[in-house]
């Protein structure tokens, strides 16, 4: 088409025009009426005829000139042509034409007197009088030609058997968790497969109006939670909606299998009477009702409507959507798919044509792509959708933009209705085209979210495809998500792309810090020393040491901290313990105040005195585990036994001890100088700093390496905490995460609004709360609790100035004192308007609630990464092979 394209375009413009001018339905009779008057009587039948001879042979002559300079653009005309879509009466007046243009003089119109009647009509007058000025007419409405829209990724939402948001799917896929479980919506005892990827827990508190929730099908309720997440997740706020043209906005969310529940009750209902059947069951059952209910919820008057084409639903939904952008039809597409079919006659259905797997006793390895022993799908249910936009209108409204849609193809393998072609033609045909619509060369491709369901025959097929098209690529690497969320049916494309996106976006913050993806392929033994008694520190190694551990590696962590702040993260043999504390840290004074005198005595006991049986017991140690890297944070004297032991050593902080000191020993006295001096002897030892966010001077490291936050990843979404906890999404809840809390002190029920909530961090099991405070385990896992809280009240720290940013929650904080880091915090959260500072007797006093209500006002707007903590332990890999990481 492209070759041709100087040549097609005037017939193109031509048989547009043709196609838009004739008349359909009831319109037609207009045209014809005129005809009768012109033409009317004995002598307007005879000039009809000398007139119509005359315009038979210009029509000839035009098709002459035609079809000498395009007989050989059959395919370029006709894909033209039917972007026009045009009405029946077209394509029997146009008979005639094409069978000039294409050779052939034997193609009739249908032999139907109507047809044949209305046949004559058009040619005396329609078509001939369209072609008779064709370039003139339509070259003054043509439009300029102007750059093609670029469309782009600016929100995402999902709803999965791993997990109800972006960051909670993609960590469990990660992890390799598997969300694939024995089925509890109904009894399946009389099937085979008794397991799918069933979603246990989801709520629509807050996305879905409680009657609707009642009256819809599941895969209704899963689309409009997953589109209005995706537009949350997009910063679609009630202020950018109500400036957003809704005329150009639309929904295009599909389904393979629509409304079954519902339809399927329907049927139930109609054995007894039609009364007891669900008034909304035909609408609720079809498929293009979920993307209608979410447009009318959200006033978008845009391109609206769904698409099912089985597996390829949401491809051809988003490809559809983005169309709707780059044609200037919309600025703003919501698109996906979204199926719930684990149901029995859903579950029966694909039981009756042998596609599931029946390995129901091992439901976490029954769907395994590629593998030999793979005997069939599992199903799974859910939603997915992506939020695109218009490049210019999001960078307008200051969007963040997770990728952009390059272009894509769709294909027909024409063969059979579940098999795939047995050379693989349409796969590598689509692939072949959407690579070449897209622009982007086969060697450039990184990573594939293959299709591969675990069927015998269509991962062979689909593998055998893509060896053809990517040959030996050594950087691509395939995976499917099925494996561990099983097959989504029509939801399948939409939630692959969020993870294929996750994935992209993981791989461009690695490549902005300089590191490589790979983990390096030999065995390490990393030891981990962090410094003091309690959690803080601690809670930030979490993460380096998860992904070291994903890796193959092990890592033996020498803390005081409790075993449970990693071992509720991480379950590895290859996590080990010893423990042992090298230095105090800060020694407290009390919750909020810094003992100087006793910091820099205690630490000298600890590191300074006993320094030479310390480092010689240290030596031993990490010869005895061979250890090939030593990680500081952020422990002096373990830099210098690395150094002793022959051991690289790198240290990962926000902040150093002889910096810390140096306040306390102006305090102190100046004999303890030499403590300072002996600590920043020791950090030179060290090959480099990871350097973390909100950070102070560090003035004894040789090499900085900056890295984004570390925080602990979330293992449940806002709406399954708060469902854990039974309380209401509408509820405000803050949560008090303040470690050492003054003795006697007493939380009081006016301490908070009237109708708020707070859970409390740390409470001894024997103290007593009011009824609006809730007590947690000492072990629980904060950062869910965190993220889905309103607010938090507490100490000010890097984990919990970190992890409030990260999670976008507002920080009320209380300073302490000798806390030399905390205006770095202080600034880091004044910056991304994060943080309300309260003064200490109000705390005491009680006075929280101006605070309260003036934090959840504010709108925190850290868009940085959270991914630290990988990259981190990524640096700690190649500086362990020997790489020079310090440019």
């Amino acid at each position: 088409m492209a070759a041709a394209s100087s040549v097609t375009s005037p017939l193109c413009t031509w048989l547009g025009a043709a196609c838009m001018s004739v008349t359909c339905g009831g319109d037609q009779s207009t045209y014809m009426h005129s005809n009768k008057r012109l033409f009317g009587g004995k002598w307007g039948r005879r000039k009809k005829r000398v007139f119509l001879s005359k315009c038979s042979s210009e029509l000839q002559r035009q098709r002459d000139l035609i079809s000498s300079v395009c007989e050989s653009s059959f395919q370029g005309l006709t894909t033209s042509c039917r972007a026009f879509e045009p009405c029946n009466q077209y394509y029997y007046a146009s008979n005639a034409s094409f069978s000039s243009l294409f050779g052939s003089s034997n193609v009739r119109a249908p032999s139907n007197r109507r047809h044949t009647r209305f046949n004559r009509a058009v040619h005396s007058g329609e078509a001939m009088a369209v072609a008779a000025q064709p370039s003139k007419e339509v070259a003054t409405k043509k439009k300029p030609v102007t750059k093609q829209r670029r469309v782009v990724v600016t929100g995402m939402g999902v709803v999965t058997p791993l997990g109800h948001d972006p960051d909670v799917f993609y960590n469990n896929l990660l992890e390799g968790v598997s969300g694939v479980r024995e089925i509890e919506a109904f009894d399946c005892a009389q099937f085979p497969t008794r397991i799918a990827g069933e979603i246990k827990s989801f709520s629509t508190d807050g996305w879905v109006a409680p009657k609707l929730s009642k009256r819809m099908d599941k895969f209704m309720l899963y689309l409009l939670t997953a589109g209005k997440k995706a537009l949350a997740d997009g910063g679609i706020t009630e202020d950018v909606m109500n400036e957003l043209d809704k005329a150009r906005c639309g929904v295009l969310i599909g389904s393979a299998m629509g409304g079954m529940k519902v339809f399927n009750d329907a049927i139930e209902a109609l054995r007894i009477s039609y009364k007891k059947m669900n008034p909304f069951c035909v609408p609720f059952a079809t498929t293009n009702m979920g993307s209608a209910m979410l447009a009318m919820d959200l006033g978008w008057m845009g391109p609206n409507y769904s698409i099912s084409t089985a597996c390829a639903t949401s491809n051809f939904c988003i490809m559809n959507a983005a169309n709707h952008i780059i044609r200037d039809e919309a600025d703003v597409m919501l698109s996906g798919g979204s199926d719930a079919a684990i149901i029995p006659i859903g579950l029966g259905g694909f039981m009756a044509c042998r596609a599931l797997s029946q390995r129901s006793s091992d439901p976490t390895k029954a769907s395994r792509p590629w593998d030999s022993n793979r005997d069939g799908f599992v199903m799974g249910e859910g939603a997915g959708v992506l939020l695109l936009e218009e490049l210019e209108h999001a960078k307008r409204r200051g969007a963040n933009i997770y990728a952009e849609f390059l272009g894509g193809s769709f294909t027909c393998d024409a063969y059979h209705m579940t098999e795939p072609h047995p050379d693989g033609a349409g796969v590598i045909h689509c692939v072949e085209k959407a690579l070449a619509q897209s622009g982007v060369s086969r060697e450039d491709v990184n990573y594939i979210n293959a299709h591969a369901t675990s069927t015998p025959a269509g991962d062979l097929k689909e593998y055998q495809a893509l060896l053809q098209c990517f040959g030996q690529n050594p950087v691509l690497r395939v995976n499917s998500t099925k494996s561990m969320i099983g097959h989504l049916l029509g939801t399948a494309g939409a939630v692959e792309a969020v993870a294929a996106i996750q994935f992209r976006m993981q791989m461009d913050q690695s490549i902005t810090h300089g590191v490589e993806v790979i983990a390096p392929k030999r065995h390490l033994i990393f030891a981990y020393y962090v410094t003091g008694h309690g959690f803080g520190h601690a809670t930030r190694a979490v993460e380096v040491v998860r992904h070291l551990i994903r890796a193959g590696h092990d890592v033996h962590m020498v803390t005081g901290a409790p075993d449970f702040v990693f071992t509720s993260e991480i379950q590895s043999p290859r996590l080990l313990f010893r423990k042992v504390v090298l230095d105090c840290g800060a020694v407290q004074a009390d919750a909020l105040t810094v003992d100087p005198v006793a910091s820099l005595e205690k630490y000298s006991q600890m590191s300074v005195l006993p320094r030479a049986s310390v480092l010689a017991t240290e030596v031993q140690w990490l010869s005895s585990i061979k250890a090939d890297l030593v990680i500081s944070d952020v422990v002096p004297i373990a830099c210098r036994a690395a150094a002793d032991a022959g051991i690289r050593s790198v240290c990962v902080t926000n902040f150093s001890w002889d910096f810390i000191y140096a306040e306390y020993v102006t305090v102190a006295g100046s004999h303890y100088r030499s403590v300072l001096q002996q600590i920043a002897e020791d950090y030179s030892h060290s090959e480099f700093v990871i350097r973390l966010p909100g950070y102070c001077p560090m003035p004894a490291f040789r090499g900085v390496i900056d890295v984004p936050l570390v925080v602990r990843r979330l293992h449940k979404s806002r709406e399954e905490v708060r469902k854990d906890l039974g309380v209401p999404d509408d509820v405000k809840l803050v949560i008090f995460n303040f470690g050492g809390q003054p003795a006697g002190w007493k939380l009081k029920e006016e301490y908070l609004p009237a109708g708020w909530l707070c859970l409390v961090c740390g409470a001894s099991d024997n103290r007593e709360l009011p009824p609006n405070f809730i007590k947690l385990a000492k072990d629980v896992y904060t950062p869910d609790l965190i993220a889905a809280s309103d607010c938090m009240l507490g100490k000010i720290g890097y984990g919990t100035v970190s992890e409030a940013m990260a999670y976008k929650v507002p920080f009320i904080f209380i300073r302490r004192d000798y806390f030399n880091e905390e205006p770095y915090l202080r600034e880091m959260l004044e910056y991304y308007q994060g943080g309300v500072e309260m003064a200490r007797r109000d705390m005491l006093s009680g006075c929280w609630i101006p605070y309260l209500e003036r934090a959840v006002n504010l709108k925190p707007c850290y868009e940085g990464g959270t991914n630290g903590g990988e990259l981190a332990a990524h640096i700690i890999q190649d500086t362990a092979v020997g790489k020079n990481c310090v440019r």
